[in-house]
């Protein structure tokens, strides 16, 4: 089971540079460049909200569970994203 992100893809039909997408999102080149080549190890919820906002996508559409056990990579990703300051569980 693997998490990985479509951003290459959506960028790529859009024909939008990662630069122009960091700009737009108010994020740094880099944190782009990471979810592009999906070696992001921690995203927190703020940054992914801003990259769908940026792209009026929804988090399904950045996000895709690869793998046979779709239930663990929710609660993987889950994991792995950090609580926004509070935030109600």
């Amino acid at each position: 089971m693997e998490i990985k992100t479509n951003l290459s893809r959506i960028l790529g039909e859009r024909r939008i540079t990662q630069s122009e997408l960091a700009e737009k999102a108010g994020l740094a080149k880099a944190t782009i460049r990471a979810v592009y080549y999906d070696t992001w190890k921690q995203l927190g919820r703020d940054t992914i909200k801003k990259i769908c906002a940026a792209l009026d996508i929804d988090i399904s559409e950045l996000f895709e569970i690869v793998g046979d056990d779709k239930a663990a990579a929710c609660d993987a990703l889950t994991r792995r994203l950090p609580q926004e300051k509070g935030a109600q569980q």
